[in-house]
């Protein structure tokens, strides 16, 4: 039997700004989509189920593009929540982070 994919949504809030840049006025949103493969999470030595191997990965991918891409969000740390699926909006868009076994997206906009 095969080993699921997790999907995961990591949602950062920044500090309040006034700027009129790509945040606009008010809070700084900005999401990332993880994909994580089962060859990721598989870890004899780690006892953990692999769901919260799955979710440590997806926080840890997720934090590591925020502090490459967005320094104003880069010290928050962003809430995370499961998917049943990868989002059909991104099915055919290539992912900003693109290894065997983890992908993840940064959403233009917080959806």
């Amino acid at each position: 039997m095969a080993k699921p994919t997790f999907y995961f949504q990591v949602d950062f809030e920044g500090e309040e700004t006034t700027s009129t840049g790509e945040f606009r006025e008010g809070y700084g949103r900005r999401s990332v989509v993880v994909e994580v493969r089962s060859a990721a999470y598989e870890d004899p030595a780690d006892n953990r189920i692999p769901d919260e191997v799955a979710e440590d990965i997806a926080r840890n991918t997720a934090n590591e593009l925020v502090k490459q891409e967005l320094v104003e969000l880069a010290d928050n740390e962003g809430a995370l929540a499961r998917l049943e699926e990868l989002p059909p909006v991104l099915q055919d868009v290539e992912p900003d982070v693109n290894d065997s076994d983890v992908r993840a997206w940064l959403l233009k906009e917080s959806q």
